[in-house]
């Protein structure tokens, strides 16, 4: 099955070179932020939309939080210069008596929850910027609690805290008793929280990412494949979903931990999680203009599609147990059991289907490849040598070829392999 590769820690991001080429773009009005800039903020020209004031504080503001996230996620000088801004805004707030705009105090709280990676690992001050972004995020709610863009800002707090300063913290022997965060119950309260935000879907996007990641951790949390500080490698096998199905564990790759254990209520109900990121994914890839960013709805549809495959995986394996490995005094019995197995693996290998051909680049033959694994998986649950089976290898087939021609022999192997196991069937 194609992989995708884990979310890279923010640390490993940061040290990838920085984009300082400034993109000029049609309809848009250029304005220096060295007028307002104090030390530590970087001299830039930014882009304001057409029609919007250049001399606007929140004007200025966005625009460089949107350089920021947009295009140069990894400059900290910039990240800086938002967070500046934001905190002499507000003090200017406090001094004159007044209210700040809640889309300040939200860029202001992501820009704190952003300053926490550095390239060095965790910012010392962790602890202490968390609970600035709470604080200005409370300040937000109490003007509008039902504000979609501090709900998203508060649920990427939640979700990256998590992985930061509380999972950084726990050992495969921690209890509740030591560490009484409540994890699980910060996490809902974000995810009810949660809202796409439809003037930014690649922030929206950003913060569902964060979610997967923390759910990837914590299903290989004590496994020998999982990576503390890096995120997790990415050869390792994406099955921690369905853990609450009563699946058997290895502990080697998966690893087990305690009914007392700080993570456990949240590795037991890691379908729930999963279920509900993937239901917020394909609403936000719903809500996607159609003249939107191609390549960005493709990496949505991507994610859409390897996140159902991930789906697929328990009843795939509970269908393929039972109708190939089981004795045959117990085939009576599992048929049931079997068959529910196997559409339940179909339903989630079709649902992937759908968008991973959505996802497919005309110049990416890798994008090819994926859709072919997955028709692959499609025909290793169907009924062996029915016409869906052979439709599915079929088409899989011809894909795989189309992508070794187009890629000068590069998936040799997949394709030799591939034909050898479907000769010897």
């Amino acid at each position: 099955m194609a992989k995708r590769p884990l979310g890279l820690s923010k640390s490993n991001k940061a040290k990838r070179a920085k984009r300082d080429q400034d993109k000029a773009g049609a309809g848009t009005s250029n304005v220096s932020s060295a007028n307002n800039s104090k030390e530590g903020t970087p001299q830039l020209t930014l882009e304001v939309e057409e029609g919007e004031d250049p001399e606007d504080e929140l004007v200025q503001l966005r625009a460089m939080w949107k350089r920021y996230f947009h295009e140069e996620r990894q400059s900290e000088p910039l990240l800086n210069g938002v967070i500046n801004e934001c905190n002499g805004l507000l003090i200017k707030s406090d001094q004159d008596g007044t209210e700040l705009d809640t889309e300040y105090l939200a860029i202001f709280a992501f820009a704190l929850v952003e300053s926490i990676y550095t390239e060095d690992g965790y910012h010392p001050e962790m602890h202490e910027l968390f609970e600035r972004a709470l604080e200005v995020l409370d300040r937000g709610f109490k003007q509008n609690p039902k504000d979609k863009l501090l709900g998203l800002t508060y649920a990427n707090l939640c979700f990256t805290r998590i992985i930061t300063e509380y999972m950084s913290q726990l050992k495969p022997d921690s209890n509740e008793s030591e560490k009484q965060w409540a994890i699980e119950t910060l996490l809902k309260d974000a995810m009810s929280k949660f809202s796409i935000y439809n003037e930014d879907m690649k922030m929206t996007y950003a913060v569902l990412t964060e979610l997967n990641t923390l759910l990837e951790l914590v299903g290989h949390f004590n496994s020998s494949n999982a990576v503390a500080e890096d995120g997790l490698d990415s050869d390792v096998e994406e099955d921690v979903e369905d853990l609450d199905e009563g699946e058997e564990e290895d502990d080697d790759k998966i690893g087990s931990i305690a009914e007392t254990h700080p993570l456990y209520p949240l590795r037991l109900r890691s379908r729930d999680h999963f279920e509900w990121g993937r239901e917020q994914l394909v609403e936000l890839y719903k809500a996607l203009p159609t003249d939107d960013d191609i390549k960005f709805k493709r990496e949505v549809a991507t994610m859409i599609g390897e996140l159902y495959l991930k789906k697929a995986a328990a009843p795939t394996r509970k269908f393929l147990r039972l109708r190939y490995d089981n004795d045959e005094e117990e085939e009576e019995t599992d048929t049931a059991m079997c068959q529910e197995a196997q559409q339940g693996a179909i339903k989630a290998i079709a649902s992937a289907l759908e968008y991973l051909r959505d996802a497919q680049d005309p110049d990416s033959t890798d994008s090819w490849v994926a859709v072919a694994e997955a028709y692959i998986d499609l025909g290793n649950v169907c009924d062996n040598e029915s016409c869906e089976q052979d439709n599915a290898y079929g088409e899989a087939e011809k894909l795989l070829r189309k992508a070794n021609i187009a890629a000068h022999g590069k998936y040799d192997e997949v394709l030799s392999k591939f034909v050898q196991d479907q000769q010897a069937e």
